[in-house]
């Protein structure tokens, strides 16, 4: 009689390393022809240009960051990690990738880092956060440390 498999000809659970961190890029569609009329209000012709201007200046510097939204969720308590000493680590991320990053504040419940940009850098800034996060646990022996920022 041939002897049973725990799992067939499927491999082990355990072999393949699991993901730690949930991961998920949303591409938004870049030839979108979409316009959303505004209507603004205000005291003087003076205070509507500047902020037509203001609007237009913020709409075109957007349009150069890139069409993708990534979604890093992190556990709360590695956040400051990902912000580093003054901001120093976020910085260099930003930098580096050209994407902005937003982290939750404490407190709020949120786990979910957004990183928005290309999606090359979007990617990047991904591998940097969870290298900082990663390299940070081994440094400190794998306990976390229960810090506040």
């Amino acid at each position: 009689m041939p002897k049973a498999t725990a799992n067939g000809d499927l491999g082990r659970i355990d072999e393949e390393e699991e993901e730690k961190y949930s991961w998920h890029v949303i591409e938004d569609p870049s030839d979108s022809d979409e316009t959303i009329p505004w209507k603004l209000r205000g005291s003087g012709d003076t205070n509507l240009q500047k902020a037509k201007e203001f609007l237009d200046n913020l709409i075109s510097s957007m349009q150069g960051q890139g069409n993708c939204t990534g979604y890093l969720g992190v556990p709360p308590e590695h956040h400051y990690l990902v912000i580093g000493k003054g901001g120093q680590r976020i910085g260099v991320v930003r930098e580096e990738t050209g994407c902005t990053v937003d982290v939750p504040k404490r407190g709020d419940g949120n786990d979910t880092i957004v990183i928005r940009g290309s999606r090359e850098g979007v990617e990047r800034a991904k591998e940097l956060i969870v290298e900082a996060v990663e390299e940070e646990k081994h440094r400190s022996n794998g306990a976390s440390p229960h810090r506040r920022r």
